[in-house]
Parts: structure tokens; C-alpha cells; sequence
């Protein structure tokens, strides 16, 4: 497995160059780089290829590419003009990402942002054929490209259930077409060593929000058990006071609620060991990204995470 760190952690009003010399020095292997970070700096075909440059020379690679939130919508909507812009800018998003050398390209296809907006304009079974005819044309400029399309599944109330996703991997049946696991979306609705044994050879990339240890997602029943996340939070969230760790009761907003599920760690490398996943992990590090590295790089370490020929 590559041990990432998502750049948008790093940092807000940092250059893309400084964060990537702070995931270096910190000791990841690569990052996972989105569109939205710096916009500007990638839309220069040359500057993305500098950037590139810049991450191999600090001994990173830029794993993965998060392409812009739209995308995912304008795949999915009931407006052909749209659905074609969608495509065409996906296209454009997997030149960008064949020109910084990113292995993959992150898509998350949504019928709903957040809870608080309003109930989807698509039907459940018309976004699920319209994703299906965008990545199986998608699929091969992918491959074209020597990319990989993530699919970021169990986000925006769409994709809900392993065997569906797997299904609809199945079917557009394309090595260049993948899922991208992150155990706080696919945690909330189910267990995470479920997600990635049903999905397998379909598993293309891992995010972890929070480390094992320090403040982690919930770890457990009683800590899930407590008080209601939603009153005290969101009134500290509109004062702008600062949020509780991740996975204490007073969690302060729905986002952060959304990490607030238990994480049963020797499951989910043994799921990952018996896929033979190799792929990207990708981790959040917004406080001491050494130390987060440390932490991920002793728990991919271990026997069952580095495979039939570890010590």
C-alpha cells in the first residue's frame, strides 16, 4: 500500500508546493491532490507537468487526483446538455491527472450534498443507469490516459450498499474503473471490512479520516451511545467555537458526525491483506502529520497488512 496524505489537511491558504514539501517532510509516500485546493496552479498545462516534476523530486507521488465536486452531479442529471458538460469536463480532469502522473482520478457521483439539501430532482434508478453510461465510456479514455476513475461510493445518499457497487463495477467491467472506499461514508451504513471483501478487485483507493489513536473515529458502542450530536454542536458550530475531537458526543457538525463511526482496525487491514489491495491509503492530517504518518505506517505494517511474505 502507498501511504497518502490528503493535501487539502495541510493546510488552507499554503501553496500547493509547500504542502507537498510538508507531506514529504512528515513521511508520506504520496498525496491525494484536489482540483479545488489551488485551481489556477493546475490549469496550466506545463505548471501541472512542474508539479509533478516537484513531487518526484521530494520522493512523492501524487496517488490520486479529486476531481471537482460538479462533476458527480452533472453526471447523474436529468439535462443531456449537462450530462455532456459533465463528461467533457471529466475528460479534461483525466488529461490533468495523466499530466501530473496521478494513478487515479476520484469522481463521487451524488444525489444529495449534505442532510440540509433539498431531496434530489433524479430518480434513484435513473442516476444509477446514467453513472453505469458515463463510466463505461469513461472507462476507456481512462485507460487511454493509463488512469484509473475512483469511484467514491456511499456519498450524497447514492451508492448505499456494497453489492450494488460492486454490481455496477461488474458491469461496466473495466480495470480503469474503480471504487474509492472511505471509512467514514461506507462506516456510517455499514461495516467497512464488508465494503471492501464485497467490493475486492473493484477497490482502487482507501481514505481514513483519523488515525488509530489520538481522537479516531468512535471506537465503540458506549462512546456512539452518548449524548445526542446534534443539539450543543451546532449551536458551538454558528459561534464559531471550536469543534470537540472527532468522536466525542460533542461532535459539532454533521461532517464531523459522519467520522463518528467505530472502526474495527485488525478487521479492515485483514479485509484489505485478503483483496491484496496495493493501492493508495490515503489519511487526513491536520495536526501532526509526522505523527499520523507514524501511526498508519505501523498499522500497514503489520503481518496481515503487508501480506503472505512479511515476517
Amino acid at each position: 500500500m502507498i501511504l497518502c496524505v490528503h493535501l487539502g489537511t495541510l493546510g488552507d491558504q499554503a501553496s500547493i508546493q509547500h504542502r507537498l514539501i510538508a507531506a514529504a517532510q512528515a513521511g508520506f509516500r504520496g498525496v491525494e491532490l484536489p482540483v479545488a485546493a489551488q485551481p489556477g496552479a493546475l490549469s496550466d498545462a506545463g505548471q501541472a507537468r512542474n508539479l509533478a516534476r516537484a513531487a518526484d523530486g521530494l520522493g512523492l507521488s501524487i496517488a490520486v487526483l479529486s476531481a471537482d465536486d460538479r462533476i458527480g452531479r452533472d453526471l447523474i442529471v436529468d439535462d443531456p446538455l449537462q450530462r455532456r458538460r459533465g463528461i467533457e469536463l471529466a475528460l479534461c480532469r483525466l488529461d490533468l491527472a495523466a499530466r501530473l502522473r496521478a494513478g487515479v482520478l476520484r469522481i463521487a457521483p451524488v444525489l444529495v450534498g449534505d442532510e440540509h439539501d433539498a431531496p434530489a430532482h433524479v430518480a434513484y434508478s435513473d442516476a444509477l443507469s446514467r453513472t453505469y453510461e458515463a463510466l463505461d465510456g469513461l472507462g476507456h479514455a481512462a485507460a487511454e490516459r493509463g488512469v484509473t476513475i475512483a469511484i467514491d461510493v456511499a456519498r450524497g445518499r447514492f451508492l448505499l450498499s456494497p453489492c450494488e457497487a460492486a454490481d455496477l463495477l461488474d458491469r461496466v467491467n473495466s480495470p480503469h474503473v474503480g471504487a474509492y472506499i472511505d471509512l467514514a461514508a461506507v462506516g456510517w451504513i455499514g461495516f467497512v471490512q464488508d465494503w471492501i471483501n464485497t467490493l475486492a478487485r473493484h477497490v482502487t483507493a482507501v481514505h481514513a479520516a483519523e488515525p488509530p489513536g489520538g481522537a479516531p473515529e468512535c471506537g465503540d458502542a458506549a462512546a456512539r451511545a452518548g449524548k445526542p450530536a446534534g443539539q450543543a454542536s451546532r449551536r458551538a458550530a454558528a459561534r464559531q467555537e471550536p469543534r470537540h475531537p472527532v468522536g466525542t458526543a460533542e461532535c459539532s457538525d454533521a461532517a464531523a458526525r459522519r467520522q463518528c463511526v467505530g472502526v474495527d482496525w485488525p478487521a479492515v487491514i485483514a479485509a484489505l491483506h485478503t483483496v491484496r489491495f496495493r493501492g493508495p491509503f490515503v489519511c487526513d492530517a491536520r495536526d501532526d502529520p509526522a505523527a499520523t504518518c507514524r501511526r498508519f505506517t505501523a498499522l500497514l505494517q503489520t503481518p496481515a497488512a503487508a501480506g503472505p511474505d512479511a515476517a
